[in-house]
């Protein structure tokens, strides 16, 4: 073999011998810093998910000391659901994401006219900011089934005021 062959070969594997090994730790970093996303987000998710909540709740007394919900407090509520849905559907947390989903679409309703904010929603809308905190606190320590029967019945007086709608 002449030596410009031998040189061209050495410098052939080299190049793969090195490219392995960034590979190696290209992946070998990307799933560290995959593993450290993915547990960022999901603090990110618990942390926003509450934050929105507690925005849904004070919205919620506001609007119930003042006897009437005007636009912006009702607009406020359906944000507040939309950045949930989009956080839950980002970690994959399924049972928010549809909670927030059908209180957004009602609370959206409510701010076209097509429902009305009384009472009844307020209750609506609050036990659904509810369910959503203990799903969070369960799914950090794993969702009780009676709970979910429950989150079946709440599903449900959600799914009766959709039907208003239409």
């Amino acid at each position: 073999m002449s030596d410009r062959r031998y040189m061209r070969e050495l410098s052939l594997i080299n190049r793969l011998e090195t490219e392995k090994a960034l590979i190696d730790t290209v992946n070998g970093v990307n799933t560290e810093v995959l593993d450290k996303i993915q547990k960022d987000f999901i603090k990110t998710f618990f942390s926003e998910t509450r934050e929105s909540s507690a925005v849904i709740r004070e919205t919620l007394r506001m609007i119930s000391s003042d006897s009437r919900a005007d636009q912006e407090s009702v607009i406020a509520l359906f944000r507040s659901f939309h950045t949930i849905k989009g956080l839950a559907g980002f970690v994959k947390a399924e049972m928010v994401r549809i909670i927030s989903a059908k209180t957004e679409l009602i609370l959206d309703a409510c701010v076209k006219g097509r429902l009305l904010m009384d009472d009844n929603m307020i209750n609506i809308v609050f036990y659904s900011s509810r369910i959503i905190d203990n799903l969070c606190d369960r799914y950090q320590n794993g969702v009780a089934q009676e709970y979910l029967e429950y989150i079946k019945e709440h599903m449900g007086i959600i799914e009766d005021k959709i039907k208003e709608i239409d």
